[in-house]
């Protein structure tokens, strides 16, 4: 790999928010194979060296690619702009509806059926993932203020933060 190439032109993809995950995990497994550290045991230890650091750079590369929030962070750092240094959310509305959320979460122990109320949330949570994640492909599609996609970014961020909070409560109510 090119010292200049980036993520996408290492898995032969468009640099797009809007990616073929297929393409991207069979272009993964070529990559691992060809250059796994365990194909170079026999070589000089530079070359074994360099041979991890490729895979390394592919794993990476890989995971980055393959979350549409990492992605989103990467493709806008390819074109200079850094969500995680963009304003706090301004977004009166969404951090109500966060508020809102948290509560709910927060309440799940109590209620009367709380795999249900569990369950409830989760979706919830995954139609505004889903919703910000159009968001995002439409921005990338005909990008115009920078600040949009940060925001936007940001407010993932907070959105699979939750997630996970609510898919950890879940698993503790399954294991009680």
């Amino acid at each position: 790999m090119s010292d200049t190439a980036n993520y996408f032109e290492l898995f032969q993809l468009p640099a797009s928010f809007d990616i073929d995950t297929d393409k991207l995990t069979r272009r993964y497994h070529i990559l691992q194979r060809a250059s796994h550290p365990d194909r170079h045991t026999h070589s000089v230890e530079t070359a074994q060296r360099l041979a991890l650091q490729h895979a390394m750079i592919i794993n990476e590369a890989y995971h980055t690619l393959k979350d549409p929030l990492q992605r989103a962070i990467y493709l806008l750092s390819l074109q200079g702009i850094r969500p995680d240094e963009a304003d706090s959310i301004q977004d009166g509305v969404f951090l109500m509806e966060q508020m809102a959320l948290r509560e709910e979460l927060a309440g799940i122990p109590q209620q009367a059926d709380p795999a249900a109320a569990s369950d409830h949330i989760q979706k919830t949570i995954q139609v505004l993932i889903t919703t910000r994640l159009n968001d995002l492909t439409g921005w990338f599609a005909a990008p115009d203020e920078p600040a949009v996609a940060c925001a936007t970014v940001q407010k993932l961020q907070f959105l699979y933060k939750l997630q996970q909070e609510a898919a950890t409560l879940a698993t503790h109510l399954n294991e009680a």
